[in-house]
């Protein structure tokens, strides 16, 4: 048995491809920049870091449950480098709410 790590760009991209949309026709669905797109999903030292509302609403164009990859979201919060706590205290108060 082959054991696969899921990865959120992977996720996104494979949404993208099923539902036929471009960066462009994806950011006129969601209301984030083209640019900003690109970069949230490239994987070079110039990517750049999602926010949970911008997964919520990637949620929502793809028509996924509210929550839609939260498990991988904690990864877009660290790096060996660094901890972005503007991006890790959203998720960390969401997931609180969403058990109680």
């Amino acid at each position: 048995m082959q054991v696969v790590a899921r990865c959120l760009r992977y996720e996104i991209e494979h949404q993208l491809k099923l539902h036929g949309y471009s960066l462009t026709k994806l950011a006129e669905l969601t209301r984030i920049p083209v640019g900003n797109l690109s970069r949230i999903l490239s994987l070079n030292e110039t990517s750049r870091s999602m926010t949970i509302g911008q997964l919520d609403t990637l949620a929502m164009v793809f028509n996924q449950a509210p929550g839609w990859l939260y498990e991988l979201y904690p990864h877009e919060c660290c790096s060996e480098e660094r901890l972005s706590r503007k991006r890790l205290v959203p998720y960390l108060l969401l997931k609180i709410l969403l058990l109680s």
